[in-house]
């Protein structure tokens, strides 16, 4: 293990920075041509980013372009990985879990209650809260028109 990694955390900043700024390009590139009308039908590419990152469409939702600007603006400074921004360890931290617990399935394509306590106790949140996230992971996407 490096120096940037941590026990629980399989990656490191730099991959998480590398990783997490193609994820907010892509959230940024899907948002302006929901906007413009330049991409018929984004399903294909949200399903893409969905599988990727799992939970990312609901940061979609939820980020202005404001936010979403900021974010690759701060992934693209000089050096992020000497001064990462504070979001972006837990986000990445967030998406690695949810792919892990996702990937294994469970009964009726849901994780187990195993794998649902797995990624409460990684991420610091109850088990409702790890619940609410990993199924809102597993929601169809939708366009968004922010």
């Amino acid at each position: 293990m490096t120096h940037t990694q941590e026990k629980n955390h399989p990656f490191s900043i730099e991959d998480a920075a590398r990783l997490m700024l193609e994820k907010y390009v892509e959230l940024s590139a899907l948002r302006r041509h929901a906007r413009d009308g330049t991409l018929p039908e984004p399903r294909p590419r949200m399903r893409a980013l969905a599988a990727r990152f799992p939970g990312a469409l609901r940061e979609l939702d939820a980020m202005t372009d404001d936010e979403l600007a900021a974010r690759v603006q701060a992934l693209r400074a000089a050096d992020v990985t000497l001064c990462p921004p504070p979001w972006l360890e837990p986000v990445a931290r967030y998406h690695a879990a949810l792919s892990r617990v996702l990937s294994r399935g469970g009964r009726g394509g849901r994780p187990s209650a195993r794998a649902l306590r797995e990624v409460a106790g990684e991420l610091g949140v109850d088990d409702a809260t790890a619940r609410e996230l990993v199924h809102g992971a597993c929601a169809r996407p939708r366009p968004s028109h922010r």
